[in-house]
Order: structure tokens, then sequence, then C-alpha cells
């Protein structure tokens, strides 16, 4: 999914999109506005507020895609530097809701070690591969993150296995399972670690109800 010339591809159908869809959301939200500002009907309004709030869910996908479009996959060894999954870690979970928090297990049985990446790429890898964790385990089961050593992260979850039809293109762009997700989630967490010259690979897939995902460091 990260070579260069279907990244292009993929990139180009996207900068399309954006460009024809953003104009028309923006005119329908700001009429929305205008419309349950003006009525005194309290129905229209609470119609006009449900539209409104699935005008905000597409334009959040449009943000989603415009993040997924403005990612370089290019690797630039001048910008690796070592650094510390404790740093990267303690900042993310004060950012998560405490329910989210509390599933997060670390087993790291020698205390972290430096990693070789980059530091806003590696936090961002963690966040997405959380992310999608915490989207497809079941309700309350934990999130393990391990670190067997300095050259490998593994986040898994609780889960059933993922269909075939799916694993297969795991990585690939508007590949998910759930119907309100843009599916483009681990696409970004292994182009942000290619930039840095690592990769992920899915190591578990429904093992003992388990689903890993490794990410490999140079």
């Amino acid at each position: 999914v990260t070579d260069g010339i279907t990244l292009d591809r993929w990139k180009h159908m996207i900068a399309v999109m954006l460009h024809r869809f953003r104009s028309p959301l923006t005119g329908i939200s700001g009429y929305l506005d205008l419309l349950i500002d003006e009525t005194e009907i309290e129905a229209t309004k609470k119609r006009a507020e449900k539209v409104e709030n699935g005008v905000k869910h597409l334009a959040n996908l449009m943000d989603e895609l415009e993040h997924f479009y403005n990612i370089s996959p290019t690797f630039d060894i001048s910008k690796l530097e070592l650094v510390d999954l404790d740093t990267i870690l303690n900042k993310f979970l004060f950012n998560l809701d405490e329910n989210s928090r509390n599933r997060i297990k670390f087993e790291i049985p020698n205390g972290t070690r430096p990693f070789l990446a980059r530091y806003d790429g590696l936090e961002k890898v963690i966040e997405l591969l959380v992310d999608n964790a915490l989207k497809y385990s079941t309700d309350d089961s934990p999130i393990t993150i391990t670190q067997p050593s300095n050259k490998y992260i593994k986040i898994s979850n609780e889960g059933s296995a993922i269909p075939p039809e799916i694993n297969d293109h795991i990585f690939h762009p508007f590949v998910t399972s759930k119907a309100n997700n843009l599916g483009i989630g681990l696409t970004m967490a292994l182009i942000y670690t290619n930039q840095f010259g690592g990769t992920i690979f899915q190591t578990e897939n429904g093992e003992e109800s388990k689903i890993s995902f490794t990410i490999c460091f140079p």
C-alpha cells in the first residue's frame, strides 16, 4: 500500500474528493445553522439538528482524509532519534478518557529501552494502533502493550478473528468492518512507520481470542 505509484493514485483520488465535497458541506452546514436559529418550530429544529450531526460527521471524515493525504511516506535518516516509550505513553495516556486509560496494560519486564525512530511518527503509530484496538475489542477487555526488545513494540487486544476477506488487505485504505469508519487508520500507521524505516506486521489474528500488531524498528 505504501508503494509510491499506488499511494499517489490514492492521494489523487482523495484530492479530488476533498475539492468536490468541502464547499457543498460548508454551504449545507451554514444553512442548517440559520434554519436552527430562525425556526420556532421545535420539531423542525430537532430534525435540523440531527441533519447537522450527520454533516459534522461527514466533515470529520473529510478532516481524516485530509490528514491521510498530507502524510509523506518519505524515509529521512537525518530525522531519526532515540525515542523513549515511557515519554510517549505518558503523554498519550494523559489524553485518553479514564475508561480507555484503565484498559491499557503494560508488560515490559526489564523497563523500557529507547528506539531509533521519529518521535512524532512513533507517537502517531501508537495512537492509531491503540485506537484501533479500542474500537475493535470487546468492552472493557484489556489492551496490552509489550516491548520484547528495542526492536519491537507489540500491541494486542482481545476479540474475534478478523475475517479473511478483510484480513488479507488489512493495511489497504478503506478496508473496514465498521460502517462509520473510513478504514485508513492502519494505513496511516504503516506510512508513519515507514517514515523511520520500520514496518508493522499483524502477528496474531484471533489466536486464543487475541489480535496483535507488532511495530518493527530499523
